[in-house]
């Protein structure tokens, strides 16, 4: 993916009652860290929140890997979509599912 112009990125999410991060790697699962979400809990596995997080924008086009980490839980976070955007502009591309 190429990210010239995207300087932020929101995840919608659901997590019942722990903290976790999302790290945004570019090129590996351990490459560049790009981004980090904190993520707090929703109080119910179906109560999804949104969080957005500045991106640091690598030169040219990138695979993104999404490492998530949740220390001393079982439970991993639900993470419905992810969308790419520019802070102020309104959404700018992303992974979302249609709305009816």
């Amino acid at each position: 993916i190429d990210l010239k112009g995207i300087d932020q990125l929101t995840v919608h999410y659901a997590s019942k009652d722990q903290d976790a991060t999302i790290e945004v790697h570019a090129d590996s699962p351990t490459g560049p860290i790009i981004s980090q979400v904190k993520t707090t809990p929703t109080g119910d596995g179906r109560k999804y929140a949104d969080v957005t997080s500045p991106l640091k924008t690598p030169v040219g086009k990138h695979d993104l890997y999404f490492v998530f980490a949740k220390p001393g839980g079982k439970n991993l976070l639900a993470l419905e979509w992810v969308l790419f955007g520019q802070k102020g502009a309104g959404e700018t591309t992303g992974m979302k599912p249609t709305e009816k």
